[in-house]
């Protein structure tokens, strides 16, 4: 028996599936890395009430002032373990690559909660993980994304190298 049928019957199709598995991988990690956005947004669609994860919620009124409830810290300031409730202002900003975003600036924070504790960090007893107290300012940066027509807000959490979108769905349309 000749070698050429087993090369054309069974290691050409194989190789030809490990190539498109390849391919479709390389894919998919590259679509994770582009934020998802929009190309325009008007402020009257984003004034509202958001909800994120864990009972978060943002406020963006009309006239360009902000609330928000237990709203966790953008990239590191995440694992810091602090979720703020306050108040503050917001702006549509363009840029350059990614379409609008919206930047929310606080003016007074009004509560702090605790997210974490060392047991759910598996850290040795007394670690100093955090600042002592939450922090005075925060600024945040929403994405925008639309889905199934949808404008959803969204903002990175955690680690930019290993990082978590929390995504905001409007509550009270």
């Amino acid at each position: 028996m000749s070698r050429r049928p087993i090369l054309t019957w069974v290691v050409a199709p194989n190789l030809a599936l490990l190539l498109l598995l390849v391919v479709s991988g390389c894919v998919l990690v590259l679509r994770n890395m582009i934020p998802p956005h929009v190309d325009a947004v008007e402020p009257e669609e984003l004034s509202g009430t958001w909800q994120g994860w864990e009972y978060s919620f943002i406020t963006l009124h009309g006239d360009g002032t902000a609330e928000f409830t237990a709203l966790d810290g953008y990239w590191f300031a995440f694992d810091e373990g602090w979720r703020l409730s306050g108040t503050g202002t917001w702006e549509i900003v363009e840029t350059e690559n990614w379409g609008p975003e919206v930047h929310v600036a606080s003016t007074g924070i009004t509560g702090a909660t605790e997210v974490f504790d060392d047991h759910w960090l598996r850290l040795p007893k007394g670690h100093d993980w955090r600042s002592d107290e939450p922090p005075e300012q925060e600024t945040w940066v929403f994405g925008l994304d639309r889905e199934w027509g949808e404008l959803r807000l969204w903002m990175y959490m955690s680690d930019p190298d290993a990082r978590y979108i929390n995504w905001f769905d409007r509550v009270d349309a």
